[in-house]
């Protein structure tokens, strides 16, 4: 799922550059190479920042019955 549509980030780019210790929306944008346009997925970026991280493999892939 897109989370930023201006610079077409995903929902999993982001998640990804949290993994690698990105603590801010600021952070994530430059890991993605990006820049906030719009600014309407910041608030959402910062969700998933503040996530608890599930270092397992099943909390990777939720079931899609779930």
């Amino acid at each position: 799922m897109y989370v930023c549509i201006c610079n077409a980030v995903n929902e999993r780019t982001v998640r990804e550059a949290v993994g690698r210790g990105c603590r801010t929306v600021g952070e994530v944008y430059r890991s993605c190479g990006a820049r906030p346009q719009c600014g309407k997925c910041s608030l959402d970026i910062a969700r998933i920042i503040r996530q608890p991280r599930d270092t397992s493999a099943e909390g990777l892939w939720p079931l899609a019955a779930e």
